[in-house]
């Protein structure tokens, strides 16, 4: 995965990696959803984690409070 690409969640919501970075060993992404017609959401954000598995790499949202306040420290200057 890299920046700019636009995954697909299993609910099907679809996102685009804006910004990313490393914490512990993991590597976090910061998302904007994007529409059907592909067009991005900049109100819909997300901290996307990845996960590495040995069938292929997935995301899962960020959903713990703390981390979600650390990491947004990090990608604060996003949209500047």
């Amino acid at each position: 995965m890299k920046l700019n690409d636009i995954i697909v969640l299993d609910n099907n919501e679809q996102y685009t990696l804006l910004k990313e970075t490393e914490k512990d060993g993991n590597k976090y992404y910061f998302a904007a959803g994007v529409d059907q017609e592909g067009h991005v959401n900049q109100s819909i954000l997300v901290i996307l984690k990845l996960i590495k598995e040995e069938d292929g790499d997935y995301v899962e949202v960020v959903e713990d409070e703390d981390l979600l306040n650390e990491l947004s420290e990090k990608f604060k200057d996003t949209f500047k």
